[in-house]
């Protein structure tokens, strides 16, 4: 996810200044789990697809203490720490994917490709002008799997 600024609190406003306090998304941790079917098109090549189930963890957030200068129209950093929102209600608490997937087997490999396309939000938030907005998380995985161990066919 990029990084998204997602709240922002005014704390004290004097005639040429402001104080606030500025929240920014880092990075989102979930729990995931994946609901696929896979269709084998040739011997080597495999096409899949399905849903993935994704359940909020916790985020990084980056908390800054702000001053704005209003006659210079200028912001200034105070203060910036990074914290960990659990029970935030920006984030979405559950959200599902739909996932598409291309496979190859070579030899020991499968080489693949992983896409993902949101059909919920995972954070929704109201920008400064006041419009409302929603952050979705698109991704596309490369991978190699090799197996650890063989079960015999009987």
């Amino acid at each position: 996810m990029r990084e998204v600024v997602y709240d922002q609190q005014k704390v004290d406003s004097f005639a040429t200044q402001t104080h606030s306090y500025r929240y920014t998304v880092q990075k989102t941790f979930y729990h995931q789990i994946q609901l696929g079917i896979n269709y084998s098109v040739t011997s080597k090549i495999d096409l899949g697809t399905g849903v993935q189930f994704n359940f909020f963890k916790n985020a990084i957030v980056k908390k800054d203490y702000v001053l704005k200068d209003l006659v210079l129209n200028k912001e200034t950093i105070i203060n910036s720490y990074l914290m960990v929102a659990r029970d935030d209600s920006f984030f979405t608490s559950k959200h599902i994917d739909l996932t598409l997937q291309v496979n190859d087997h070579f030899k020991l490999f499968d080489l693949g490709l992983k896409g993902g396309m949101p059909l919920s939000s995972l954070l929704n938030y109201q920008d400064p002008s006041g419009k409302l907005n929603q952050e979705k998380s698109w991704y596309l995985n490369f991978y190699l799997r090799a197996p650890l161990f063989n079960i015999p066919k009987k």
